[in-house]
């Protein structure tokens, strides 16, 4: 009896730990299963992301590639019309120029009219050539005046200087003492 209870105990324990292996098993299973299923989650979520990343990087390049083509068609158009204005400028300019060119012909042209009917100046001044007087300018000479005063000119009368009175000291100082000269003419003849 006590051996059958024993085998029962035994058989009893022995299905408990089979029972609690089957549980740890399953648990284990599912565990794993779980595991797997998150793996496979962040996996699904990380290429999702990255595919995303990729679209939103596509989509950056594809913008500023059509921001860029705008700015070069915007550009090119600025380019052309400041070569239009510069084209226009130009010929405004030239044409400003014509317009003076012709101008000072005309001027010109009037000037050289009536400078035929007006008096010459006379010649500043001749030169002789073997002795005979030549009638062209001389570069060197001085140009006849245009002008000259009728009333010949008189200096300024000064008046006489004043004579000074210096004192007998100071001629002695200045000049010499006339005794000193006589002594000394003295002394050179002896």
């Amino acid at each position: 009896m006590e051996a059958t209870k024993e085998k029962q105990e035994r058989e009893r324990k022995k299905l408990i730990a089979e029972e609690k292996h089957k549980e740890w098993v399953q648990r284990k299973n599912e565990e794993v299963k779980r595991e797997r299923k998150e793996r496979q989650r962040k996996l699904k979520k990380e290429i999702r992301e990255k595919e995303i990343k990729e679209f939103e990087e596509i989509q950056l390049k594809e913008k500023a590639k059509e921001m860029y083509k705008e700015w070069l068609k915007k550009k090119n158009t600025e380019d052309l019309q400041k070569k239009k204005e510069e084209k226009e400028k130009e010929k405004l300019r030239e044409a400003e120029l014509q317009e003076k060119k012709e101008k000072s012909e005309r001027m010109f042209k009037e000037w050289l009219q009536n400078s035929k009917n007006k008096p010459r100046p006379a010649s500043a001044g001749y030169a002789y050539v073997n002795g005979k007087l030549a009638t062209y300018p001389d570069g060197n000479a001085y140009p006849a005046p245009a002008f000259y005063n009728p009333i010949p000119w008189k200096p300024i009368p000064a008046p006489p200087p004043k004579e000074e009175k210096v004192s007998i000291s100071t001629q002695a100082r200045l000049f010499g003492n006339d005794e000193d000269k006589n002594h000394e003419s003295k002394a050179v003849s002896h």
